[in-house]
This record gives C-alpha cells, sequence and structure tokens, in this order.
C-alpha cells in the first residue's frame, strides 16, 4: 500500500496542504526515512589513550521521497509548480508522513536539499526530492495536548465538612501529568497566567526546574509563555522576559517518554492564577 506525504506550512494542518496523492497527480514511489545520527562532541583526552566523549544530543535526519508525476505531460509543470514553495532553502514547511495509511501522520519540520527530475521518457517523469530536518529530528504527531495546573496560593487552604459552592485553593500546588505516548524526548510549551510572582514550573520526574525571581511579576490578565525548543520566556508572547531566570536553578527539560510529574507555583499567587502546558507526542 502506498504511503501518504503531505507537505504544509504548520504542523498538524491538512487544509489547504499539498497533499502527494494519486487523485492529485502524484504516486509516491518511495519513502526514505533516516535515523538521526548522534552530534559527536569529542576530545582527545590530555596526555592519556582513548577520548572525552560528551556526546548526548542526535544531529538532523535526512528524508527522501521517489515519486511519479502525473502520466499527463501538459500538468506535470503546473504540480512542480505546486511543489516549489517548499523547496526554496528559506522555506522551513513541515513534513507529514504516514508509511502505514491506516496510520496517524508524522510530522518532521524540514529544508529542502535538492530535487532531481531526469526526462528520460516521456511517458513519466520520475522526480527525487530530498529533505533535512530543520528542527528537532523527531517526528511529531499532529494532535496537540493540554493540560493544566493550578499553583498553590502559598497562604493555606481551608477545609470544612460540609459542601460549598465555592471552591478554595490549596496551599500546595496540583500535579500534572503529561503523558508523551511517543518514543523520543517531547518538547513543550507552558503557559503561566497570573497573578503570581517568581513562578517556577518543576518536573518531578526528571528533578529539574525552570525557575524565575521576583523580577518576574505577572499581573491578573497577563501571562508568560516559556518555550522548551527555542529556551524563550515572553511576556504577553512579545517581550522578552529572560532575564527573570534564576540560571543557578533553572535546568531546561523535556518531557521523556511516558509521564512527566509537573507542578507550578510562586508567591503571591492569586485565583485564578494557573499553567497551561501543551505538547506533541515525539517519535524516534
Amino acid at each position: 500500500m502506498a504511503a501518504t506525504v503531505v507537505i504544509s506550512d504548520e504542523v498538524g494542518v491538512i487544509d489547504g496542504a499539498l497533499a502527494l496523492t494519486c487523485d492529485a497527480g502524484w504516486v509516491v514511489e518511495s519513502v526514505e526515512i533516516g535515523l538521526p545520527e548522534p552530534r559527536a562532541v569529542v576530545e582527545n583526552r590530555p596526555l592519556g589513550n582513548g577520548t572525552i566523549d560528551r556526546t548526548g544530543y542526535a544531529a538532523a535526519r535526512t528524508i527522501t521521497l521517489g515519486l511519479v508525476v502525473a502520466d499527463d505531460p501538459s500538468t506535470r509543470q503546473a504540480l512542480l509548480d505546486q511543489l516549489a514553495p517548499y523547496l526554496y532553502p528559506a522555506a522551513r514547511p513541515w513534513l507529514g508522513i504516514a508509511t502505514d495509511p491506516l496510520a496517524p501522520l508524522r510530522w518532521y519540520q524540514v529544508r529542502a536539499t535538492d530535487l532531481s527530475g531526469p526526462w528520460e521518457q516521456p511517458e513519466y517523469l520520475r522526480a527525487t526530492v530530498g529533505f533535512v530536518t530543520a528542527g528537532l529530528p523527531w517526528g511529531q504527531s499532529g494532535d496537540l495536548h493540554t493540560v493544566n495546573v493550578w499553583p498553590g496560593t502559598g497562604a493555606g487552604g481551608r477545609t470544612y465538612n460540609l459542601a460549598f459552592d465555592r471552591v478554595y485553593p490549596s496551599a500546595l500546588p496540583d500535579v500534572a501529568v503529561a503523558y508523551n505516548a511517543g518514543a523520543a524526548p517531547a518538547p513543550w510549551t507552558a503557559t503561566i497566567y497570573g497573578p503570581v510572582t517568581a513562578p517556577r514550573l518543576d518536573n518531578l520526574t526528571t528533578g529539574q526546574a525552570i525557575v524565575t525571581t521576583s523580577k518576574l511579576v505577572v499581573a491578573a490578565g497577563d501571562w508568560v509563555v516559556i518555550d522548551s525548543t527555542a529556551r524563550t520566556l515572553m511576556a504577553d508572547g512579545v517581550s522578552s522576559r529572560y532575564y527573570t531566570l534564576d540560571f543557578t536553578q533553572t535546568e531546561w527539560f523535556t518531557l521523556v517518554p511516558g509521564q512527566s510529574r509537573l507542578t507550578v507555583h510562586g508567591t503571591d499567587t492569586q485565583t485564578p492564577a494557573m499553567a497551561v502546558i501543551t505538547w506533541r507526542d515525539a517519535y524516534l
């Protein structure tokens, strides 16, 4: 059965994307998704044998598509023109691939490397398109997952033996579970809404945390966005607040395959302060 391949400007977005299907005039003959190579960081040991190997990250991966363009010669150039915008060197499209037609697409942010299409036979045009991952080497699911986390007030909660309509905040923060169903570490974003001062996001699974100082004050109605891939901290998604990080305690982390237990807390926290964590499952 043929593979399903979609090229889109945004991850997971199929409407308006270029689908390389038979109905559209394309035949995907082959798909080769190379595994990411280790990004080697190695130094020779001074005055000794062997090396000091600190390799811990993956490099890019290559993806090659073998295509057959439509049998009708009058439409071949039009099809290649549809593909051309995604081949521009500065373009960073998303490539959605499912080698099993019944499986969901896995998405890779890529940069085109080459396109070859020799006119060897007049009956058809066989083309090869090469890509290399331009962002993370992992494949990502199209579905965006979300979990909400409510921080503690830090001032002590109140409990009653009767049921009331009002929900009183707890002094302790909630523990939310982010489940990465893939097999690779997943990036994430966290949007923290005020009012809260010096918020911090703890990953109880790995023991790592994103910690800010009292310089970061998120007022009611405002928010900050933490991006684990870009490693940025933006107020209202516009102005950088990177300088408010406590660099002595902050360790950037990813969501490991399986469960990650997360908490958010800070000082001067009041209702309706909360955090929204989003991620996509990541696959090797």
